[in-house]
């Protein structure tokens, strides 16, 4: 004999992540309104009306950043690279650093790439051959700002 168990909790979390603030905004929205729309079809078959119940909170995480290409910051960075005989390349990227608390503080930070490998998994790894470069680069980005030069 088959038992239908209810559980009296269901909690769903999810993450929209876009550079764009409309997109993000508009997938967060029909992501929101399916759950209204679901509840409210079954709130109409019932006549209990204490069920389903649903209580959206949307938390923003980070804000997001974005630092031209003819900025100070890209221009030293790109500098101190062509200093070390390499080329940077500046380019968008997705998830939360310490950049986009500063950057929402009105402080312009970029994000120095470390050369990491499968970030966010259990396989995630650096090269040290990376972190070395990516600390000549760091140090020479604070020498060249240092003597006033960009």
């Amino acid at each position: 004999m088959a038992t239908n168990i209810v559980p009296n909790l269901v909690t769903v979390k999810g993450e929209v992540r876009s550079h764009d603030q409309e997109k993000l905004s508009k997938i967060t929205n029909q992501i929101a309104s399916s759950f209204k729309g679901i509840v409210e079809n079954y709130s109409g078959m019932t006549s209990d009306d204490a069920l389903p119940r649903l209580e959206i909170k949307i938390e923003k995480d980070f804000s997001s950043t974005y630092v031209p290409d003819d900025h100070p910051v890209v221009k030293l960075a790109r500098r101190a690279a062509e200093n070390l005989g390499r080329k940077m390349v500046a380019k968008t990227s997705g998830g939360g650093a310490d950049a986009n608390i500063f950057f929402e503080k009105g402080i312009m930070t970029g994000v120095l790439g470390t050369g990491m490998r499968d970030m966010h998994t259990v396989r995630e790894s650096v090269g040290l051959d990376d972190m070395v470069r990516t600390t000549e680069l760091l140090l020479e980005i604070i020498k060249l700002h240092a003597e006033g030069r960009k």
